[in-house]
């Protein structure tokens, strides 16, 4: 039976109730990073957790949409279940939001907290792991309420949460911004055929339908970019647009950038984890080597098939002209690399 046909064992006998310390918004920082899948979003989310002070939450709704797909229901921790649809993706984000801005916790359902890859990234969330660990926690169980307590704690002695999330349009976090002004939200974007390429690659789309694949991944691109541009109106300062490509090339100058953006210390050890990640990794002879972050990206253009790229340059124009990225002339002008494929 699957893990989650089950309703789950409050696993709390005995154990201390969670401390109600609610801070509300007024000295948190809220970043949210909006990107899509194999956009270099797990990369940008690393960054910004490299400050002692960030609480890092990685895809937070990667097991809740699975589940809300599958008709499933989600439990919660005072044993009551929902089964969701999709159509409430905007209602159970917000609220999934809305708790890890304010370090609710309590209000976060046990599907969310025994997803091993949702809190299995953050650094400050290792505590937690480890309690859960040692507790013998189960999926089909909600988390110990002394795990809970150490979650809430260390939440709420950090000076900034960061959230990463591929599942969302800008457009469902309207609200939160209303309600948060410490919410900031960086929206990270790259070069469609090599996230169309990537995606592909991970069985996402098959290129024997790469219109459509392509179409819909541009006008979902595009939506998000003209939303975007609405709320930096209404929201003056607290949206910002970065490039894989160029967080790839210049990625000191970038990431203090994105850093200035939110609020956050740009410190010396911030500095070399950029470094080291980035562009330290230059020598051949390193067993293990991958190149530099700029022959990262720009590998696919060595791998997608022409025709390919013909077809996603005609379904992506739109969002080259909004982001800047330039039609590929011909494959030779594609493959060379000394030829760059955004527009500055």
């Amino acid at each position: 039976m699957d893990q989650f046909l089950e309703p789950p064992r409050i696993n709390d006998d005995a154990q201390p109730e969670i401390t109600a310390r609610m801070p509300g918004f007024s000295n948190r920082s809220f970043i949210v990073i909006l990107t899509y899948m194999r956009s270099g979003s797990s990369l940008t989310g690393d960054i910004l957790q490299q400050h002692p002070g960030s609480f890092y939450i990685f895809e937070p709704l990667h097991r809740t949409t699975k589940v809300m797909k599958e008709g499933q229901p989600i439990f919660m921790q005072n044993g009551q279940a929902r089964i969701y649809g999709m159509e409430d993706l905007k209602e159970v984000s917000q609220d999934i939001m809305g708790s890890f801005s304010s370090c609710h916790v309590e209000s976060l359902s046990c599907t969310l907290l025994g997803d091993g890859l949702t809190i299995g990234k953050g650094h400050r969330l290792a505590n937690y792991r480890e309690c859960c660990r040692l507790s013998d926690y189960k999926l089909s169980v909600c988390p110990p309420a002394i795990c809970l307590q150490i979650l809430k704690t260390d939440c709420l002695d950090s000076k900034y949460i960061v959230i990463k999330t591929i599942r969302l349009p800008i457009d469902g976090m309207e609200e939160l911004l209303e309600k948060n002004p410490n919410m900031k939200i960086i929206h990270l974007l790259r070069d469609p055929r090599a996230t169309i390429r990537s995606e592909i690659s991970y069985g996402v789309g098959k290129w024997n339908d790469i219109s459509n694949v392509s179409m819909n991944w541009c006008q979902r691109v595009i939506k998000d970019i003209e939303t975007f541009e609405i709320f930096k109106k209404k929201f003056p300062n607290r949206l910002f647009r970065i490039r894989y490509e160029d967080l790839s090339r210049y990625p000191i100058n970038i990431s203090r950038l994105m850093y200035n953006f939110a609020g956050i210390q740009y410190t010396d050890e911030v500095r070399q984890y950029v470094y080291s990640r980035m562009i330290q990794p230059n020598d051949p002879s390193v067993p293990g080597w991958k190149g530099t972050s700029t022959d990262r990206m720009e590998k696919w253009r060595k791998i997608i098939a022409w025709w390919a790229v013909k077809t996603i340059d005609t379904n992506c124009q739109k969002v080259y002209d909004k982001v800047g990225y330039r039609r590929a002339r011909d494959k030779e002008t594609l493959e060379d690399l000394t030829i760059s494929m955004t527009i500055d």
